[in-house]
């Protein structure tokens, strides 16, 4: 509801000193990128961030800060998710480019010598890929990784370089103790130990009461919207990123949706990585639905021929990122060559035809190229639709209640 200004609101409460821009930042759009920046009392980062018609960064981000400690300068860096053109909505990041963390990092690295004695890397990419960039380019002193929500429980090093994970949700505070030669100003060591401060099990904690109240008012402002029951469902429906009931429940409700339109839909897609949280047994709200499907994206229709449908399942199983479906199934062995990955699939039954056109659902997200999948793009008689929450939303209230299950929809050999 508050596009993340709550959360802006939060963080500078908090002090922060600067934050890298991460690919959900970009989810509502550059203009409301750019409000949240401009309320921020400190800076938004992207190195990596600039405009495709300029080649300059937009005006809401900045590429690095240098803070003067006394003891010695520090530089912090931001590096955006380089894959954020392909996993943010096309028409967010429209007019951007992400450039690789590497050359970012090369092109500034002796820029920020210059300036400050000791460089930090915030970067928006899981620790593996921090670690990758750290051999890529030596003479950082750390980095600070992010996106994959795995936290680094001891923080690994690369040559010189420390690299830290706090994970996500504010599981854990992340702190690293340096220690800097008071001569040279420069990194002497890293203190590698109980640099993760646990805070939700923690349960003497209280919050602070400024920001206690921005969360009540928020709260208070959602829950009309959030208490709504929708339906219910039979047991607990998990969320392992491959085939499951929960999955197979919102590729139906988007078939559903599909025919209730008129649009004869054939068959129905959603990305596996945009199922955000499982759902419990029994009565489910429209808020606990909306942790499920949180992005705001819209069903929409897409005319493919056959040939391209089994595009699209050669790069769902291979290149790209997994889909559910409904309406169809179909059977494949990764271990194979591209381009002959998929063994056998079918819609409605039949063999999918390469000759014939299917109506397919899914959203503007895959049809935008999202999580790698280019061939939606291809299709012809776009038509665009409800957000999808609430066309599950109003499925779920007209088939409760529901006990979806695993169906073989997919199979890998």
């Amino acid at each position: 509801m508050n596009k993340g200004a709550a959360v802006t609101k939060a963080m500078t409460l908090m002090r922060y000193d600067a934050m890298t821009v991460g690919n959900h930042d970009f989810d509502w759009g550059q203009d409301v990128l750019a409000a949240r920046a401009s309320e921020a009392s400190f800076p938004f980062l992207g190195a990596n961030v600039t405009q495709t018609s300029t080649g300059a960064a937009p005006t809401y981000v900045k590429p690095y800060i240098v803070k003067d400690l006394g003891i010695a300068k520090v530089a912090v860096l931001g590096i955006a998710n380089p894959d954020s053109a392909t996993i943010v909505k096309a028409t967010s990041v429209a007019g951007l480019r992400f450039g690789a963390a590497a050359d970012t990092v090369r092109r500034y690295l002796p820029e920020l010598r210059r300036q400050a004695d000791i460089v930090v890397v915030a970067i928006h990419v899981g620790s593996a890929d921090a670690m990758a960039l750290a051999r890529a380019v030596p003479g950082i002193d750390v980095v600070v990784a992010s996106h994959d929500h795995v936290p680094l429980q001891t923080a690994r090093t690369e040559g010189t370089t420390t690299i830290v994970d706090a994970g996500a949700y504010t599981q854990y505070l992340g702190r690293l103790e340096l220690v800097v030669d008071p001569a040279t100003h420069h990194l002497k060591d890293a203190i590698r130990s109980n640099e993760l401060v646990p805070i939700v099990s923690t349960k003497q904690l209280r919050p602070d009461p400024q920001i206690a109240a921005i969360v009540t008012a928020e709260q208070a402002a959602a829950d009309k919207y959030t208490s709504r029951v929708v339906g219910s469902v039979k047991s607990f429906l998990p969320n392992p990123r491959e085939e499951c009931g929960l999955g197979n429940m919102i590729t139906d409700a988007l078939l559903d949706y599909g025919r209730q339109q008129g649009w004869k839909s054939d068959v129905a897609f959603y990305n596996m990585a945009g199922v955000r949280a499982s759902l419990g047994a029994g009565d489910v709200s429209y808020g606990k639905l909306y942790e499920v499907l949180p992005f705001g994206n819209a069903v929409v229709n897409v005319d493919l021929s056959g040939a391209e449908l089994l595009q699209v399942l050669e790069d769902a199983s291979g290149r790209a990122g997994r889909l559910h479906i409904a309406g169809g199934k179909w059977t494949y062995r990764f271990a194979n060559p591209a381009g002959k990955r998929v063994l056998a699939a079918s819609v409605g039954g039949a063999p999918i035809d390469p000759a014939r056109v299917y109506h397919v659902a899914t959203i503007d997200y895959l049809l935008l190229g999202g999580d790698g999948h280019t061939h939606f793009a291809k299709g012809t008689n776009v038509i665009y639709g409800d957000v999808e929450v609430d066309a599950v939303a109003a499925y779920m209230s007209a088939h409760t209640p529901l006990d979806p299950k695993i169906e073989g929809r997919i199979t890998q050999e």
